[in-house]
């Protein structure tokens, strides 16, 4: 008996390591198939990966440079240029694309950064609750009292305009949302049966956040991060309308809007193209999160 033990002990290490290694190929099947089966979900992804598409090779796809002037002022589509041209003559279209990656790089990285430090703060205070709980969760209140647009106006006009400043502005706005998510994941996974068996073998706190906790908090953290990046990319558009985001001549959706807010009358394509840009990407990434929504909570998705 006792030489059997610990062969015992190796194969159901081996059968953990098995299932480990098997069972996020099978949950990312069964999530793909779900997905596809979602109309509207398989719309809003398709819509966000044309606009990601277009910000990754804005540079190759952009059939004039976005900031050259020329006398075509006002000039409709054509086969020169497909949207026409803008107040200077510049080619509306490489703008637009220039654009996306202006909005997709504060988006994704001010949504990045949020989901690292509001994901660390809300683990630490699920996880050990008591005190340090209380004393992460005032700080997080006290970014919560603010509203996400007025936090990202106080820093912006503080800080000044850019890209760097944008994201430094909607990170702050975001971290107390993400703190407060996995928060209360973590609360509830904290009381767990495999999380009390992995303290009875003698893990460490660290290893147990990363290695049990934390995989049962990915669902509302990734649903959540998508519906972020929506609101990102609006609070990004809407800084650089008021003047506080991206500085012209460099193109943004937003400064696009605004210039064409002179120019209405004469030329309405001008407001409509950064407009439609805008409600297209924040749709395909609404869309998207309602289908993954769907699919990661299991009272939604019929696994309950």
């Amino acid at each position: 008996m006792p030489s059997s033990t610990p062969a015992s002990v190796a194969e159901l290490d081996a059968a953990a390591i098995v299932a480990g290694v098997a069972a996020p190929s099978r949950v990312s099947r069964r999530i793909g198939r779900r997905l596809w089966q979602r109309k509207t979900a398989v719309l809003g992804l398709g819509l966000a990966g044309i606009v990601l598409l277009g910000a990754l090779l804005a540079h190759w796809l952009s059939p004039a440079d976005p900031l050259a002037m020329s006398p075509r002022r006002f000039a409709g589509p054509s086969a020169a240029s497909w949207l026409g041209t803008d107040q200077f003559g510049r080619d509306l279209l490489s703008r637009l694309l220039l654009g996306a990656r202006v909005s997709m790089a504060v988006a994704f990285g001010a949504v990045g950064m949020a989901v690292l430090i509001g994901g660390a703060v809300g683990l630490f205070a699920g996880y050990f609750g008591g005190r340090i709980d209380l004393a992460l969760m005032r700080g997080v209140d006290v970014l919560m009292a603010f509203p996400t647009l007025l936090l990202s106006l106080a820093v912006v006009a503080t800080f000044g305009g850019g890209v760097r400043n944008l994201m430094l502005a909607v990170t702050l706005a975001y971290i107390p949302i993400f703190s407060r998510v996995i928060r209360g994941s973590a609360l509830s996974v904290r009381q767990s049966e495999f999380v009390e068996a992995s303290r009875a073998l003698g893990a460490r706190d660290g290893r147990i956040m990363l290695r049990a906790v934390l995989p049962n908090v990915l669902a509302p953290i990734i649903v959540q991060a998508t519906f972020n990046l929506s609101t990102a990319i609006m609070i990004e558009a809407a800084l650089s309308f008021l003047g506080l985001g991206v500085q012209p001549p460099a193109p943004s959706w937003g400064n696009m809007l605004s210039e064409a807010r002179s120019f209405m009358e004469l030329d309405p394509w001008l407001a409509l193209a950064p407009g439609a840009a805008i409600t297209l990407a924040v749709l395909g990434f609404n869309l998207f999160g309602d289908g993954l929504r769907d699919i990661l909570d299991p009272r939604l998705s019929g696994d309950a």
